[in-house]
């Protein structure tokens, strides 16, 4: 067995993949290469599905095959983008909860993400990690942008509250600049346009809230 984490080891090294990515007792190890991430995720503060929500498959390293039930975790650290504390009941609770969203795969090797946040990064900046389970560390499979419908974060916290709304601050924000070219914040349905399929996925989200945010 010490023999297979040194080959691992230097597996690691030589791919390039970070060595603390390595857990022993890991069942398996996501590929960056083979599994699917699409280039941004879109949230909103309802938590309603956009599209066919961020759908993530994890693959294996070695094998190239779905892995089932491994993890996905999205890093949002350091991103701009706030997350709530309010989100589905399938999302792992995990130390760094403000910051980060984790859910478990089917037995496909496929999860899908409905986020609610508000914010949003026009960069490559949110990371995407696949595990095999979740006493792995994870390795990193993409760096995405993000944006949400709540376009514009107004809250401010008080007495350890932060609500927040899809409100007049964002509609304002998003009719600006309809029809003036392409801005990747307000592009919901990432089809590389800014159009009426976008106004149709703000509309019902406008005067969506209060919902909590997370204060890390």
């Amino acid at each position: 067995m010490r023999s297979f984490w040194i080959l691992m080891a230097a597996v690691f090294a030589l791919s390039g993949i970070p060595l603390d990515a390595q857990a022993t007792g890991c069942t398996g190890f996501a590929s960056p290469d083979y599994s699917t991430v699409p280039n941004a995720i879109v949230g909103n503060l309802s938590g309603a599905r956009i599209g066919s929500g961020f759908v993530v498959v994890v693959r294996d390293l070695f094998t190239h095959q779905p892995m089932p039930f491994a993890y996905v975790t999205i890093d949002f650290t350091g991103t701009g983008i706030t997350l709530s504390s309010e989100q589905a009941a399938d999302v792992v609770a995990e130390p760094g909860f403000c910051n980060l969203l984790t859910k478990r795969c089917d037995a496909n090797g496929q999860v899908v993400f409905d986020p609610r946040f508000s914010g949003f990064a026009n960069t490559d900046v949110v990371k995407v990690y696949g595990r095999a389970d979740l006493n792995c560390g994870g390795l990193l499979l993409k760096t995405i942008k993000g944006r949400s419908t709540d376009l514009v974060t107004s809250s401010v916290a008080s007495c350890g509250i932060r609500n927040e709304s899809t409100s007049l601050a964002d509609f304002t924000y998003f009719t600006a600049r309809f029809g003036y070219g392409y801005f990747p914040e307000c592009d919901f349905n990432n089809d590389g346009s800014l159009g009426l399929p976008d106004f149709a996925i703000f509309s019902p989200e406008f005067g969506v809230g209060p919902k909590h945010l997370c204060i890390p």
